[in-house]
Protein backbone atom coordinates (compact mmCIF):
# COMPACT_ATOMS: atom_id res chain seq x y z
CA UNK A 1 0.00 0.00 0.00
CA UNK A 2 1.41 3.19 -1.00
CA UNK A 3 -0.03 6.37 0.40
CA UNK A 4 0.97 9.89 -1.99
CA UNK A 5 1.33 12.82 -1.74
CA UNK A 6 -0.91 15.38 0.24
CA UNK A 7 -3.06 17.03 -2.43
CA UNK A 8 -4.96 20.93 -1.42
CA UNK A 9 -8.13 21.75 -3.57
CA UNK A 10 -10.41 24.32 -3.44
CA UNK A 11 -14.15 23.23 -3.36
CA UNK A 12 -16.20 26.70 -2.77
CA UNK A 13 -15.91 27.72 1.08
CA UNK A 14 -14.15 24.48 1.81
CA UNK A 15 -10.42 23.15 1.29
CA UNK A 16 -9.78 19.56 0.36
CA UNK A 17 -7.03 17.90 1.59
CA UNK A 18 -6.50 14.35 0.22
CA UNK A 19 -3.68 11.68 -0.48
CA UNK A 20 -4.53 9.02 -3.02
CA UNK A 21 -3.47 5.73 -1.92
CA UNK A 22 -2.37 2.62 -3.89
CA UNK A 23 -3.65 -0.53 -2.70
CA UNK A 24 -3.62 -4.19 -3.95
CA UNK A 25 -7.42 -4.50 -3.24
CA UNK A 26 -8.34 -1.42 -5.26
CA UNK A 27 -6.82 2.43 -4.97
CA UNK A 28 -8.76 4.81 -3.57
CA UNK A 29 -8.43 8.58 -2.35
CA UNK A 30 -8.59 9.69 1.84
CA UNK A 31 -9.81 12.94 1.73
CA UNK A 32 -10.50 15.79 4.36
CA UNK A 33 -12.63 18.96 3.69
CA UNK A 34 -12.14 21.76 5.97
CA UNK A 35 -13.59 25.26 5.80
CA UNK A 36 -11.31 28.52 4.19
CA UNK A 37 -11.37 29.64 8.05
CA UNK A 38 -9.44 26.41 9.87
CA UNK A 39 -7.59 24.98 6.71
CA UNK A 40 -4.30 27.15 7.13
CA UNK A 41 -3.89 25.31 10.59
CA UNK A 42 -3.76 22.10 8.52
CA UNK A 43 -0.08 20.33 8.88
CA UNK A 44 0.33 19.43 5.35
CA UNK A 45 3.80 19.11 6.33
CA UNK A 46 3.21 15.44 7.73
CA UNK A 47 1.15 12.64 6.73
CA UNK A 48 -0.10 11.65 10.17
CA UNK A 49 -3.57 11.67 9.62
CA UNK A 50 -3.45 9.94 6.37
CA UNK A 51 -1.54 7.06 7.53
CA UNK A 52 -3.92 6.54 10.93
CA UNK A 53 -6.40 6.33 8.02
CA UNK A 54 -5.27 3.79 6.86
CA UNK A 55 -3.61 1.71 8.43
CA UNK A 56 -6.35 -0.78 9.57
CA UNK A 57 -6.96 -1.57 6.44
CA UNK A 58 -3.60 -2.31 5.59
CA UNK A 59 -3.31 -4.52 8.42
CA UNK A 60 -6.15 -6.17 7.25
CA UNK A 61 -5.01 -7.10 4.01
CA UNK A 62 -1.77 -7.83 5.21
CA UNK A 63 -0.40 -4.87 3.19
CA UNK A 64 2.89 -3.55 3.53
CA UNK A 65 3.03 0.47 3.40
CA UNK A 66 5.00 3.06 1.89
CA UNK A 67 4.22 6.93 3.00
CA UNK A 68 5.66 9.09 0.35
CA UNK A 69 6.10 11.72 2.65
CA UNK A 70 6.97 12.04 6.50
CA UNK A 71 5.82 11.08 9.33
CA UNK A 72 5.94 13.04 13.11
CA UNK A 73 9.10 10.26 14.84
CA UNK A 74 7.22 9.82 17.99
CA UNK A 75 3.61 7.83 16.24
CA UNK A 76 6.30 6.17 13.76
CA UNK A 77 7.81 4.92 16.98
CA UNK A 78 4.46 4.12 18.40
CA UNK A 79 2.84 2.62 15.85
CA UNK A 80 5.32 0.02 14.29
CA UNK A 81 6.69 -0.67 18.19
CA UNK A 82 3.63 -0.68 20.10
CA UNK A 83 0.12 0.04 18.57
CA UNK A 84 0.29 -2.62 15.58
CA UNK A 85 0.72 -5.82 17.95
CA UNK A 86 -1.70 -4.19 20.41
CA UNK A 87 -4.31 -4.36 17.62
CA UNK A 88 -3.98 -7.56 17.11
CA UNK A 89 -4.82 -8.54 20.37
CA UNK A 90 -8.27 -6.49 19.85
CA UNK A 91 -8.98 -7.22 16.61
CA UNK A 92 -7.11 -11.01 15.27
CA UNK A 93 -7.89 -10.69 11.56
CA UNK A 94 -5.19 -8.33 11.37
CA UNK A 95 -1.85 -9.52 10.18
CA UNK A 96 1.51 -8.07 10.59
CA UNK A 97 2.85 -5.12 8.05
CA UNK A 98 5.79 -2.98 7.35
CA UNK A 99 6.01 0.67 7.82
CA UNK A 100 8.47 2.20 5.62
CA UNK A 101 8.15 6.23 5.05
CA UNK A 102 10.16 8.88 2.87
CA UNK A 103 11.09 10.77 6.45
CA UNK A 104 10.84 11.26 9.71
CA UNK A 105 9.93 14.71 11.27
CA UNK A 106 11.15 15.23 15.10
CA UNK A 107 10.98 18.26 17.38
CA UNK A 108 10.64 20.48 14.78
CA UNK A 109 9.13 24.31 15.91
CA UNK A 110 5.56 24.70 18.09
CA UNK A 111 2.11 25.36 17.00
CA UNK A 112 -0.15 28.00 18.43
CA UNK A 113 -1.27 25.61 22.20
CA UNK A 114 -4.65 25.74 21.45
CA UNK A 115 -6.33 22.84 23.52
CA UNK A 116 -9.05 21.08 21.80
CA UNK A 117 -12.07 17.99 22.60
CA UNK A 118 -14.90 16.68 20.13
CA UNK A 119 -18.02 17.96 20.27
CA UNK A 120 -20.16 15.26 18.76
CA UNK A 121 -23.55 16.19 20.80
CA UNK A 122 -23.23 13.30 22.59
CA UNK A 123 -23.01 12.36 26.73
CA UNK A 124 -19.47 11.41 26.63
CA UNK A 125 -18.32 14.45 24.71
CA UNK A 126 -20.88 17.04 26.80
CA UNK A 127 -18.96 16.06 29.74
CA UNK A 128 -15.39 16.83 28.75
CA UNK A 129 -16.85 20.16 27.45
CA UNK A 130 -18.89 20.76 30.68
CA UNK A 131 -16.00 19.71 32.83
CA UNK A 132 -13.38 21.74 31.39
CA UNK A 133 -15.57 24.81 31.40
CA UNK A 134 -16.75 24.58 35.22
CA UNK A 135 -13.09 23.13 36.78
CA UNK A 136 -9.92 25.30 37.36
CA UNK A 137 -6.93 24.12 35.18
CA UNK A 138 -3.36 25.27 34.33
CA UNK A 139 -3.34 27.53 31.56
CA UNK A 140 -1.78 25.06 28.85
CA UNK A 141 -4.98 22.67 30.08
CA UNK A 142 -7.53 24.92 29.36
CA UNK A 143 -9.97 24.21 26.55
CA UNK A 144 -9.93 26.77 23.60
CA UNK A 145 -11.45 24.73 20.51
CA UNK A 146 -14.05 21.93 19.72
CA UNK A 147 -13.80 19.54 16.64
CA UNK A 148 -17.31 18.09 14.82
CA UNK A 149 -16.00 15.03 13.05
CA UNK A 150 -18.12 13.96 10.70
CA UNK A 151 -16.52 10.99 9.13
CA UNK A 152 -19.07 7.72 8.88
CA UNK A 153 -20.92 6.15 6.29
CA UNK A 154 -23.10 7.55 3.95
CA UNK A 155 -26.12 6.51 6.05
CA UNK A 156 -24.61 8.42 9.17
CA UNK A 157 -23.75 11.73 7.10
CA UNK A 158 -27.50 11.72 6.12
CA UNK A 159 -27.69 12.51 9.91
CA UNK A 160 -24.80 14.99 10.24
CA UNK A 161 -26.73 18.15 9.70
CA UNK A 162 -29.26 17.48 12.16
CA UNK A 163 -26.69 16.55 14.80
CA UNK A 164 -24.37 19.49 13.70
CA UNK A 165 -27.32 21.84 14.51
CA UNK A 166 -27.26 20.62 18.10
CA UNK A 167 -23.50 21.27 18.44
CA UNK A 168 -23.50 24.48 17.11
CA UNK A 169 -25.76 25.88 19.75
CA UNK A 170 -23.54 23.65 22.20
CA UNK A 171 -20.35 25.65 20.88
CA UNK A 172 -22.32 29.54 20.99
CA UNK A 173 -23.08 28.77 24.47
CA UNK A 174 -19.77 27.61 25.05
CA UNK A 175 -18.20 30.76 24.11
CA UNK A 176 -15.64 28.06 22.20
CA UNK A 177 -14.64 28.24 18.43
CA UNK A 178 -16.07 25.67 16.21
CA UNK A 179 -13.83 23.48 13.60
CA UNK A 180 -15.96 20.67 11.36
CA UNK A 181 -14.09 18.41 8.99
CA UNK A 182 -15.78 15.83 6.63
CA UNK A 183 -13.74 12.57 5.63
CA UNK A 184 -14.46 9.75 3.62
CA UNK A 185 -13.73 7.30 6.02
CA UNK A 186 -16.76 5.54 5.53
CA UNK A 187 -16.38 4.82 1.71
CA UNK A 188 -13.26 3.25 2.20
CA UNK A 189 -12.71 1.71 5.69
CA UNK A 190 -13.28 -2.25 5.56
CA UNK A 191 -14.38 -1.86 9.32
CA UNK A 192 -17.48 -0.80 11.30
CA UNK A 193 -17.72 2.43 12.53
CA UNK A 194 -17.94 1.19 16.36
CA UNK A 195 -14.39 -1.44 15.43
CA UNK A 196 -12.49 1.80 13.92
CA UNK A 197 -14.31 5.24 15.48
CA UNK A 198 -10.71 6.08 17.66
CA UNK A 199 -8.53 6.28 14.37
CA UNK A 200 -11.34 8.52 12.01
CA UNK A 201 -11.39 10.60 14.94
CA UNK A 202 -7.74 10.89 15.90
CA UNK A 203 -6.83 11.47 12.35
CA UNK A 204 -9.04 14.25 11.96
CA UNK A 205 -7.15 16.09 14.95
CA UNK A 206 -3.67 15.17 13.63
CA UNK A 207 -4.44 17.11 10.59
CA UNK A 208 -4.24 20.80 12.65
CA UNK A 209 -0.96 20.17 14.31
CA UNK A 210 -0.21 23.85 13.80
CA UNK A 211 -3.41 24.53 16.03
CA UNK A 212 -3.84 21.77 18.64
CA UNK A 213 -0.87 21.56 21.52
CA UNK A 214 -3.37 18.80 23.28
CA UNK A 215 -6.72 17.08 22.53
CA UNK A 216 -9.11 15.66 24.85
CA UNK A 217 -11.09 12.12 23.71
CA UNK A 218 -13.59 11.69 25.45
CA UNK A 219 -13.94 7.67 26.36
CA UNK A 220 -17.08 5.82 26.46
CA UNK A 221 -16.07 3.04 29.22
CA UNK A 222 -14.65 3.61 32.44
CA UNK A 223 -11.11 2.40 32.86
CA UNK A 224 -12.64 -0.87 34.57
CA UNK A 225 -14.29 -2.24 31.46
CA UNK A 226 -11.36 -1.34 29.52
CA UNK A 227 -9.01 -4.20 28.27
CA UNK A 228 -6.39 -5.37 25.20
CA UNK A 229 -8.50 -8.15 24.33
CA UNK A 230 -11.10 -9.46 20.94
CA UNK A 231 -14.00 -6.40 21.66
CA UNK A 232 -17.19 -5.26 19.75
CA UNK A 233 -15.41 -1.93 20.13
CA UNK A 234 -12.32 -0.66 19.78
CA UNK A 235 -13.17 1.89 22.75
CA UNK A 236 -12.27 -0.70 24.80
CA UNK A 237 -9.19 0.13 24.18
CA UNK A 238 -8.94 3.76 24.51
CA UNK A 239 -6.84 4.73 27.80
CA UNK A 240 -3.79 2.03 26.06
CA UNK A 241 -3.81 3.23 22.68
CA UNK A 242 -4.53 6.85 22.08
CA UNK A 243 -1.63 8.56 23.98
CA UNK A 244 -0.19 6.00 21.47
CA UNK A 245 -1.27 8.45 18.94
CA UNK A 246 0.92 11.53 20.14
CA UNK A 247 3.15 13.47 18.07
CA UNK A 248 5.90 15.88 19.06
CA UNK A 249 3.34 18.71 18.38
CA UNK A 250 -0.47 17.76 19.48
CA UNK A 251 -0.86 15.20 22.87
CA UNK A 252 -3.86 13.02 22.41
CA UNK A 253 -5.32 12.47 26.08
CA UNK A 254 -7.94 10.11 27.08
CA UNK A 255 -11.06 11.51 29.07
CA UNK A 256 -13.38 10.22 31.32
CA UNK A 257 -11.97 7.38 32.39
CA UNK A 258 -13.22 7.70 35.77
CA UNK A 259 -16.99 8.24 33.96
CA UNK A 260 -19.00 5.20 32.42
CA UNK A 261 -21.04 7.80 30.27
CA UNK A 262 -22.29 4.46 28.31
CA UNK A 263 -23.96 3.50 31.97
Amino acid sequence: MIVGQIEQIDIEDKVRFQSKVKSLSGDFYVKFDVSQKWAEYVDTDVHDAFLVSILLNAMRNGEDVFVDGLISEKLFYNITNSLMPMLKGILPNLKDVKLEVAGIRGSQGTNLGAVATGCSGGVDSFYAISYHLSHSVSNSYKLSHLLFNCNGSNKMKSLAEPRFKIVKEIAERSGLPLIRVDSNHGQFSHFKYHESHNFRHVSSVLLFQKLFSKYYFSSTFSFSDCHIRQANSSAYSDPFILNLFSTEKTEIIPFGLIMNVAG
